[in-house]
């Protein structure tokens, strides 16, 4: 079972709290070229927060694309931290925090990103023929080709690190919790709590930790009920590369070339949107992929006696 592949390596609370150090320092270093970056800006005489950069955008000549590659490199030096700590510190194979099968499923993965890509323009599509008016075609070819790119790029490890965090290394970590579910919350408030700085929340107000908690612990239970990341990455992955290149809002983490752009947005029309197509979705992969009941989720954890 997922969560027990911690016990196939060094598994105490104080290594998973070394391990979470050495990765908040990963992002620390990743974010030293954006330093370099910041400097630069003040020396030309621009406010250096990342709104002021946007702002600024044809006027220092620092574009979009600088700006959105800056802020993926942290998550590379993450994911790449995480593996290491896996291997070097829990001292167990890495594949042990993906999946508890003998190899990641990239069925699962398409599977995730491709029926959720479709449950999402689904819903969009409803939306607009409900209220064309909040919409706003942005389409210009050269900055969406651009950023589709580097969309593909790079958010595949901007949300393959999150996963590899919250619902791998997180989940596992809190195996002491000993309850599934209780573990589950745990880890989506972590995951919401993590997103508070993100221009959304001051844009849609406390409503949208909703969304971020509620995707965490629908992540979680995808993860758990079916012993990998894999369906809940390729979820991720879709989500966020749904918001960047295709429909974006004015409360976007960044100012994306996408197709359309919505200038008004219902929170809470949303977030019943998105739960009752989480809950479709559940059902459908559930019965693809022969989830475990959700009985499983409150059933207590068990440490083996041979690692005592």
């Amino acid at each position: 079972m997922f969560i027990e592949n911690t016990f196939k390596g060094k598994y105490r609370p104080a290594y998973y709290a070394l391990g979470l150090a050495l990765v908040m320092l990963a992002f620390l270093i990743g974010n030293i070229p954006y330093g370099f970056y910041a400097i630069a800006l003040k020396q030309m005489g621009i406010n250096s927060t990342i709104e002021s950069d946007m702002a600024q955008i044809g006027i220092s000549g620092i574009t979009n694309a600088e700006m959105f590659i800056f802020s993926m490199i942290p998550f590379i030096f993450g994911f790449i931290a995480i593996f290491l700590i896996i291997v070097y510190l829990h001292k167990r194979n890495w594949k042990t925090l993906v999946t508890n099968r003998e190899r990641m499923s990239k069925n699962r993965i398409f599977a995730g990103f491709f029926f959720w890509l479709l449950a999402m323009l689904f819903a969009e599509i409803i939306f607009y023929a409900i209220s064309p008016e909040m919409y706003t075609f942005t389409f210009e070819p050269n900055g969406f080709f651009t950023f589709l790119l580097l969309g593909l790029l790079f958010i595949p490890f901007q949300a393959g690190t999150e996963e590899l965090l919250l619902r791998g290394y997180l989940l596992q970590g809190l195996w002491w919790m000993r309850y599934r579910w209780l573990i589950i919350i745990m880890a989506a408030s972590i995951f919401g709590i993590l997103h508070a700085g993100n221009p959304e929340t001051d844009t849609f107000g406390g409503a949208v930790f909703i969304y971020y908690i509620g995707f965490g612990v629908f992540a979680g239970m995808w993860t758990l009920l079916d012993d990998g990341l894999e369906i809940a990455t390729g979820v991720h992955i879709a989500n966020n590369l749904y918001g960047a290149v295709i429909v974006s809002s004015k409360g976007s983490l960044f100012a994306t070339p996408s197709l359309l752009r919505t200038n008004e947005i219902s929170v809470w029309q949303t977030i019943i949107a998105w739960f009752i197509l989480s809950v479709i979705f559940t059902l459908l992969v559930g019965k693809i992929f022969k989830f475990k009941s959700i009985k499983f989720l409150f059933q207590k954890i068990e440490k083996p006696v041979e690692t005592l």
